[in-house]
């Protein structure tokens, strides 16, 4: 659900909806895009586009994580 989210945020803030000069990572591919640094230093829309998939694998580990210590059919099946 938080991943929704930030996915949706990042979304909207590259086509340029939502509040201005909010310092969010949408918004800074919106400014990389507009201004023309994709065609020129395209290492900063993927550093941006990193960190998003840092943020991304990350809650997904915590979310298996977390599903494995409190799901108890899990701990049936894997027997933890």
């Amino acid at each position: 659900m938080i991943m929704g989210a930030i996915f949706a945020e990042t979304g909207l803030r590259l086509i340029g909806i939502g509040p201005p000069l909010l310092p969010t990572l949408g918004y800074l591919l919106n400014i990389t895009v507009s201004v023309g640094l994709l065609s020129t230093r395209p290492y900063v829309v993927l550093s941006i586009v990193g960190v998003l998939a840092l943020i991304f694998i990350s809650l997904n580990l915590i979310n298996i994580g977390m599903e494995e210590e409190f799901n108890p059919r899990l701990k049936k099946i894997t027997g933890l």
